[in-house]
Order: C-alpha cells, then structure tokens, then sequence
C-alpha cells in the first residue's frame, strides 16, 4: 500500500495547511507553491481555512468535477478568490496576522505583473489577471483602472460573505459557474477527475494560459524520428505538441489500451503524484502497468513459453520454424485472435484509430524483437552463459564476506578505541550467512522514441541480462519508461519472482522520457518495499542514452510567465539530482549507456564513474559485470 509522506518545501506547506485547518490528520489535496518552489504561506493557510471553516469533502468534490482545460482553469482560480475572501473575513477576528498576511500577498501580485512585457502579457488569461488586479487593489487600497465593467461585476460576485455557510458558498459557485463560464460539473465522481497538481497553484504563480493544447499521440511520432550512424534518435520540439491533452479521462483510457491498467489504485495515485510530479515536474501524471495484463488485453499466446528457454531446449531452426510468423502466432494478430477478446473493454470507452495502431505496432514489435532473438540465438546464449558465469563469481566472492560488526572475529583496528570509551564492544567483523544480504537488480530500460531503431538490440540485451542474474539467484525486475501525454509511464515486462523473460520482448519505443521524474518513481517504490522488508540490498541499472526529453516544458522562472522546453541541462541536472537521491537511500544506481558520443558528458554527470558504454551483444557480458563490480565495491563487502 502506497502511504504518503511529506518532506521539505512540501512538509512546511502541509503544516500551515494543517495549523490553519486544526487538523494534523487530513490528507489534503491541495498545496499552493510559487513559480521557484517555495511554499506560497498566505495560499496555503487560504487551503486550511477553508477545510476549518466549509464542508472540505464538498469543496474538494466540487474541485475535482470541474475537470480540466482553459476555461476551467480560469474558472477554478476565480472561484477560489471567492473563498478567500469568505474564510479571510472569517478567520480574521481570532488571527489577526492573516490581515499583514494578505496584504504581502497582494504586493506580491503587483511586484510580478510589473516585470510583464507586452508580449507576455498577450499569453495570460485576462480574465483572472483583472480579477487578481482588482481584489489585490483593493486589499491595499488602490484604485483600479481599465478594468472592464463586466469584469467589475464578476468581482463583486467573487466577494464571498464571511457569514456564508458551506451550502451558500457553494450556491454561488456554481451560479457563477453556470452564468459567466457557462459550464456545469461534470458527473465523475470525485478522485476521478485529473488528479494531484492542485488547484490553488493556478494562482500561486504562473498566470500564463496557453490556448492549444494538442495529444502526444505514440503512434503519430512513431517513426518520425531522425536517425544516425549510432542508432539514436533524435526528438525535436514542436509547438503544436508541446502539451498533454485536456481530456483526462481521455488520456486515462488511451493509457489504458495502450499499455494496461494501472497497478494501483486511484487513491495511492494521488499520493505519488502529488509527492512526486511537482517543481519542474509539476503538470505530469504517472502510470504503473505490466505487460501481462496489456499481454491479456491484447491476446495470449496459446501454450506461451518463454522464447528463449524453447530456443534453447530445440534446434534453432526448428524453433524458428515452429515459431514461423505465418503459422504459430496467429493468435497474436490483432485484427483475429484480440476482436472477441477487447469487445467489451473497446466499448465501454470506445476504440480510437490512434489507440488501434498503437496496438498493431506493439504486435509487430514483439515479432521483430522475437526474430531477432532467433535470428541470433547462438550468439544470446552464449553471452547468457559468459555473463552467468561471471556473475555467479561476482556475487559469491561479495557474499562471502559480509562486515557485520560483532563482538568477535576480525578487529576493525579503527574502532579499537571504542570498548573504553563508549562501552562499545562491536569492534569487530564477522562473516554473516548469505541470506542477510538479500540483494535483487531492477533493470530500469529507456523506452522513448530515440530508442527507436535499436529496439530488438535492447529487448536482446536486457533479456540476457535478466536470464543471467537468474542462474545466479539474484532477482531481477526488467521496467521500461516512457512519457506520454503528460503521463510517465513504467511498465513492467518482468517481475521479481518471475523465470524466464517472455514480457520483455515486449519492449517498444515510442514516445518521450523524463528520466528525473521515472527515477523518482522508482526511489519512492524502492522505499516502501524496504520498509516492508523487501531486499536489504538494491541495485538500479538503466539503459539509457542520457538524454533527457518531453514534451511537457518546465515551468516558468520566478518572474517570467514562459514555460522551458523539457531539454538540455536543466533535465540532465534533475536526473543527476534524482541520481544523488536513490544513492543516499543506499540504492546501488549504475547505468550501461547505448547511445551517442555526444552524450558521454552527460551519462557522466548523471551517475559519475558509475556507468559502462555498451554497442554490441559481445560487448555485454565483460560490461555487465565490470559495472555489478564497481556498484558492489561501493558497499564494502566485494573483495574481489
């Protein structure tokens, strides 16, 4: 079970939250940060109050239904000025602060408008920027010019009565959701709405609005790419899909098809995202899925065994032959096997043209990824033989070896000082059983669209990688990542547990990758299976060409209303930050690099020293285990 738990810049905002509500156990779903991060602390206590003083269910219920896009943002932080206004007059005689509170709040609104260009200007909604101009005019006493008489009016419906209660606060509402924006609430129950980013952080900071907002659509850039003599691929930033879409449900359900339902629920969703997908990662959606289910979805192989171990067991052109496209995988043909399969699912949320392409497309990947295993059989399980050897070595000489301090064995001479001064008699080191140093490898793949034409190489390179660490033992869970309309999505091809390595010939590219926000994912995941006791020792290896690339922009500088584009430094120094942070909590992060020689200093400064350059199936064994080597030294049990 996902369990949310705040630190930082999100734990000061959750405690004013907290203080102004008089509630210590509420799981709030709002927080208001401005443009740099920092908490924004009169927004904030706004949050709280409003769950001391109103029905928070039913304000957080109506939030939600409002759903996404253009309108509905200005809708949501004019609406949210009215309950400033409410709670302020409300809570005002017992907290008399609130009064200087409010008025840096409003100087702060003027200190940001003041820096605008005309040009910036013609990006903000006008609407809520007139509304802002003349509740903060007020607040500090200054008349206001050039508003519309229209925009006059909304404003005094926008001055919610401190004598208000729930029920009137809401009436008002939803009148000024029906006669100025013309809208009503949607009928999706609350939590099923777009989730997580919070709406007060539409006025916090970025009054920028853009107005087309397209759908990265995995298919359409399928192909499109740029390649070059090393196999990479280059993705390049268009205006026109820059943004996710303003469907969620929408996004939710192409999510869905594409790549299965989410592992977990909507509620632990909602705590990842919100501790996860905020600072330049604010805006972003995560999704968490295995093969297997989208393998369901998409039709089973009947009998399915794993190719590699069949190869194995057979001649390799037999197994080629009784693995013939034309003759044993008709039930993997989407236009046969999947129509009675996916009728239900198709119709309960409709089966898009994009979303069947998609589906074609992984199919005829799999099949790709699946010859290509054949065509190179002798050569794959060679390396699988070479590299478990060497593993096998690997893991023993560390395991026999183990400085668990006791108070007898071998003298750790710099604690010798100990006994007499700290009553400390554990100075010394003595060998523990294997099994205390129970250690498992997650294999993380880059499976964006710069993958594209080298995508039956990787799936090859992880499946021998994954057979190998079996034959020693070691668990292994093979993820690919990707990002998409907004949404970061890991997939898992192979679980803990698992033998074999069917799904990971299900690997496809497509797409884009926010490497720092998938590393974070996988730290937050890392950190509730060690605290149920999951593994005492991890290691984290990524495929990557270390060049990160989406197409939803990082947020606007403090002061500046322009997104970024999501490429360049900024993403490399996230990663390596999000790199730092899975080091600190003990997780062993390497990285084998297949990608450009463009991009070596950027692989070096996202995990140092710790990172090998692979370009052949040859390559792999000597470099897999060269890597395992130095993340294992790091811990002072390898002695080899």
């Amino acid at each position: 079970m996902i369990k949310q738990h705040y630190t930082g810049a999100s734990r000061r905002a959750m405690n004013l939250i907290w203080n102004a509500a008089q509630d210590y156990d509420w799981n709030c779903p709002f927080l208001a940060f401005h443009p740099n991060g920092t908490p924004d602390d009169y927004l904030n206590m706004v949050i709280g109050l409003s769950a001391k003083w109103l029905d928070r269910e039913r304000i957080t219920d109506f939030f939600e239904r409002l759903g996404t896009g253009p309108t509905i943002d200005e809708a949501s932080s004019l609406l949210w000025l009215g309950i400033e206004s409410c709670v302020y007059g409300k809570e005002l005689p017992s907290r008399p602060v609130l009064e200087e509170m409010r008025r840096q709040r409003a100087l702060e609104f003027f200190r940001i408008s003041g820096m605008l260009s005309e040009q910036q200007m013609s990006f903000m909604s006008i609407r809520v920027y007139d509304q802002e101009l003349i509740r903060w005019s007020h607040v500090l006493g200054r008349r206001v010019l050039a508003v519309t008489p229209g925009a006059v009016r909304l404003s005094e419906k926008l001055e919610f009565s401190p004598e208000w209660d729930s029920d009137q606060v809401l009436g008002r509402m939803h009148d000024i959701l029906r006669d100025d924006f013309h809208r009503t609430l949607s009928r999706t129950t609350a939590g099923e709405a777009a989730a997580g980013s919070g709406i007060l952080g539409k006025i916090a900071g970025v009054f920028a609005r853009n107005s087309h907002k397209s759908a990265d659509l995995l298919t359409l850039r399928k192909g499109s790419g740029r390649g070059d003599a090393k196999r990479s691929v280059h993705i390049f930033h268009e205006f026109d899909h820059r943004l996710g879409s303003v469907d969620s449900a929408a996004d939710q359900a192409y999510m869905e098809m594409a790549f299965g339902k989410c592992m977990y629920s909507e509620t632990e969703m909602g705590i990842l995202e919100k501790a996860l997908c905020r600072d330049n990662d604010s805006g972003c959606r995560l999704w968490f899925s295995s093969w297997e289910e989208k393998g369901r979805d998409a039709g089973k192989k009947t009998e399915t065994k794993d190719p590699g171990m069949e190869a194995e067991a057979k001649d390799a052109g037999k197994g080629a032959e009784a693995k013939d496209p034309g003759k044993g995988t008709e039930t993997r043909d989407p236009g046969k096997g999947t129509e009675a399969k996916d009728a239900g699912r198709d119709r309960s949320f409709g089966r898009t043209k994009e979303a069947t392409r998609l589906r074609r497309d992984q199919e005829t990947q799999w099949k790709r990824n699946e010859e290509f295993y054949r065509a190179h059989v002798f050569q794959i399980s060679e390396s699988i033989r070479n590299l478990s050897a060497q593993t096998q070595i690997l893991f023993e000489s560390w395991l026999s070896y183990l400085p668990a301090r006791a108070k007898s064995g071998r003298l750790e001479a710099e604690r010798a000082w100990r006994p007499g001064a700290v009553s400390d008699m554990k100075i010394f080191l003595a060998d523990s059983e294997p099994d205390d140093a129970s250690v498992c490898v997650d294999l993380l793949l880059d499976a964006s669209q710069s993958r594209m034409n080298a995508q039956e190489m990787i799936a090859s390179q992880a499946y021998v990688i994954a057979r190998s660490l079996e034959e020693g033992h070691v668990p292994v869970r093979v993820t690919a990542f990707r990002s998409l309309r907004a949404y970061t999505i890991l997939q898992t091809l192979k679980d803990f547990g698992e033998r074999g390595g069917e799904g990971i010939f299900r690997y496809y590219a497509g797409g884009w990758n926010r490497d720092a926000l998938c590393l974070k994912a996988m730290q937050y995941l890392m950190a509730e299976e060690k605290r149920a006791g999951a593994f005492r020792t991890r290691i984290l290896m990524v495929l990557t060409d270390a060049s990160p690339n989406d197409s939803i922009p990082l947020p606007p500088k403090e002061g500046s209303l322009f997104p970024r584009e999501y490429e360049g430094d900024e993403p490399v120094r996230d990663a390596q930050e999000a790199v730092r942070r899975l080091r600190s909590d003990g997780v062993l992060t390497c990285a084998l690099f297949y990608g450009a020689t463009a991009h070596l200093d950027e692989v070096y400064q996202i995990y140092g020293n710790q990172y090998v350059r692979v370009k052949t199936l040859t390559q792999l064994p000597g470099a897999v285990c060269e890597l395992l080597g130095r993340c294992l030294a790091r811990t002072n049990r390898y002695t080899g």
